[in-house]
């Protein structure tokens, strides 16, 4: 496939990362690094799976798929659409004359500029009908330069889950079914050639593969033909196979060290890349014995495309399926290990009318937004600037949902999740208007949402009203650690901060707030909290009034006990924390001067091994924006912007 023009890396701004040697845990905080090189990828006009992807003339094709709901199959559930990006743009995608709509088909560019769509599966029922599901012969020929489809030399035989490359001129078209409105298809033993540039295209058999495969990945490998991972009649594979077209032979090679179900696959030069259902890119080459770990996905995906991208440093992953339901993500991907990851930026509409201190929950790729303040006011405290809404948005498709409300608005709650999917979550106190007089306090209220997408406030209340606190589950209980009764006033507000610890079994017929016998070692509020091992970590925050904590205070479940972890590099107040591995992350907090705050930008970095150091300086305003952890991705939600969600995903160099 060719790659898109020069111009695409406007889609790429600002320097490349560069990522410092570690420093010791004694040793002084190095300098802090470059900001990450920011990636503003667009997203499919929807998000579809099982599709057909490829790119010609510096423009990205996509047609067909399957749409909506997974497993469900239908007319409704199938693609007919057909888009063109132009990659010298990447913002505007392009309807083009549409297509059929299949599933599981393959397109290819030709030598001359022109596409192949080819073969796949069509659905004959309506939604709830029984299935009738028949896979296609047709090959179709879409040509850029007048913008029409023309039929093409059609298969041998109907196929679909199958996929199809183009190595030196000629057209190869390996693995699949045939399905015939049946529940059972027919596996294919067979594969197909046709060299592109004959005047009549005819279709030529190869020597049959020693194997037979579905959902696989079809791929050039230098001059070789591979096919990568998929399924066989015993179940899901990772094998890999290369066919050398001068002799006619078929070759094991290594297998992908991942699943290969719904691999997508992609040749680079003399190498092979392709992706494990895990979300980790693999290359290997024709004459090597094993694959070697480039890069991973920050959204694991199957039944995607892989094309090339930026001038061949990366390449882009096309939506596809997830567990999370189907993607509309694209992301670019680097090529080489030692490449710096880009930091991913996604924006959409979103009909909240919270801008800021809201409490956020995620799980399962699924982003739940809790409450909030508008910030629409120079009076932040004005009843009216409190948010009562409550959102679900799913990563995967960047969809939002609207939510039951809240009983009542409320801003910096601190949330908790637990149990299986759904998960329940448990929000307790924040600061928002009395329901009775409208004055406006912290809460002592405790908001579950349960798993019937309703709110209901427990019976129990905290002791006293606090909000700014942090909460931890543990042995299946909610830990709740410090926080503050805090009274807003014209110059502010005062606060007198808690060493309490409370837990709250949250399954119990009538759960209670129990006190569990710790204080912390000092007071404190709007501080970081990171569970790593067995503990808690608490960094940075605010003491009795706005008085900063330096210190940094770690407790062990399992003795009770409180201990001290190297001194933070900065007294940080509202710090943002993650952990991804046996890291602790810090980013997106700020200093104060008596009443004044001052953001930091810095990205901070915390192990037993390495102690402090600093990561980079992110390339974004960081107040008010909430960072979580994203597999071994740092995920920063930026609600800052009225009626816009921006959400960013970067995963640092060693995560």
């Amino acid at each position: 496939m060719n790659g898109p023009t020069r111009r695409f890396a406007r889609w790429i701004l600002a320097a490349c990362l560069a990522f410092p040697a570690a420093a010791g845990a004694q040793s002084a905080p190095t300098p802090i690094a470059a900001s990450p090189t920011v990636a503003h990828p667009p997203l499919l006009p929807r998000a579809v799976a099982s599709f057909g992807a490829a790119t010609a003339g510096g423009a990205l094709y996509v047609c067909g798929g399957h749409v909506g709901r997974a497993h469900a199959h239908s007319r409704a559930n199938l693609s007919a659409s057909f888009w063109r990006l132009d990659l010298a743009d990447g913002r505007t995608w392009q309807q083009l004359p549409d297509g059929a709509a299949l599933q599981g088909t393959s397109l290819v560019a030709l030598p001359d500029g022109t596409l192949l769509r080819i073969g796949g599966l069509e659905a004959r029922n309506e939604p709830g009908d029984d299935e009738d599901l028949h896979s296609v012969a047709s090959v179709d020929q879409f040509d850029p330069r007048v913008g029409q489809w023309r039929c093409w030399s059609p298969l041998p035989e109907p196929r679909s889950s199958h996929d199809a490359v183009v190595v030196d001129g000629v057209v190869y078209v390996i693995g699949g079914w045939h399905l015939d409105g049946g529940e059972q298809g027919s596996w294919h033993r067979t594969a197909w050639a046709c060299d592109s540039s004959s005047a009549a295209p005819c279709w030529r058999a190869l020597p049959p593969p020693p194997f037979v495969r579905r959902a696989c990945a079809v791929a050039r490998c230098g001059h070789r033909v591979a096919v990568v991972g998929g399924m066989d009649e015993a179940g899901t594979t990772s094998a890999l196979w290369t066919f050398e077209p001068t002799t006619g032979q078929w070759s094991p090679g290594p297998d992908l060290p991942g699943p290969g179900f719904g691999t997508a696959a992609i040749g680079v030069d003399d190498a092979l890349f392709a992706t494990a259902m895990d979300g980790r890119l693999f290359r290997t080459s024709a004459d090597a014995d094993s694959w070697d770990r480039v890069a991973s996905l920050g959204m694991p995906r199957f039944f995607h495309r892989l094309v090339a991208a930026s001038g061949g440093d990366h390449l882009l992953a096309l939506g596809g399926a997830s567990r999370a339901g189907h993607l509309r993500h694209i992301e670019l991907v680097p090529l080489r290990a030692n490449t710096p990851e880009l930091l991913h930026e996604w924006t959409v509409a979103f009909p909240g009318h919270a801008t800021y201190r809201a409490a956020l929950t995620l799980q399962r790729d699924v982003l739940h937004i809790f409450g909030g303040n508008r910030g629409s006011s120079e009076d932040r405290f004005a009843p009216d600037q409190f948010v009562d809404e409550a959102f679900a948005l799913r990563l995967a498709d960047l969809s939002i949902v609207a939510l039951p409300d809240l009983p009542r608005p409320r801003q910096s709650m601190v949330a908790a999740t637990w149990g299986e999917r759904p998960h329940e979550k448990l929000l307790v106190g924040g600061i928002g208007p009395d329901r009775d007089d409208g004055a406006v306090a912290a809460s002592a209220d405790a908001v579950t949402f349960a798993r019937d997408g309703r709110a209901r406030e427990l019976a129990a209340a905290l002791p006293a009203a606090a909000t700014q606190l942090g909460a931890v589950v543990h042995a299946g209980e909610v830990w709740l650690f410090g926080g503050t009764d805090f009274r807003p006033d014209a110059g502010g507000g005062e606060a007198t901060c808690s060493r309490a610890v409370l837990a709250l079994d949250p399954t119990a017929a009538a759960p209670t707030f129990r006190d569990t016998g710790v204080e912390l070692p000092a007071r404190r509020r709007s501080f970081g909290l990171a569970r790593l091992d067995g503990k808690v970590c608490l960094i940075g925050g605010l003491g009795d009034g706005f008085e900063p904590v330096r210190q940094g205070d770690v407790f062990e479940f399992a003795t009770r006990t409180w201990s001290r972890m190297p001194e933070p590099p900065r007294a940080w107040v509202s710090p943002q924390t993650a952990v991804l591995g046996n890291t602790v992350y810090v980013a997106c907090g700020g200093t104060m001067s008596g009443r004044r705050f001052t953001s930091d930008q810095a990205v901070w970095a915390f192990d037993e091994s390495n102690g402090w150091r600093a990561i980079a300086e992110l390339p974004f305003a960081t107040r008010h924006v909430q960072m979580l952890a994203l597999r071994d991705r740092l995920l920063f939600v930026d609600m800052t912007t009225p009626g816009a969600l921006t959400l960013r995903t970067w995963r640092p160099a060693g995560a």
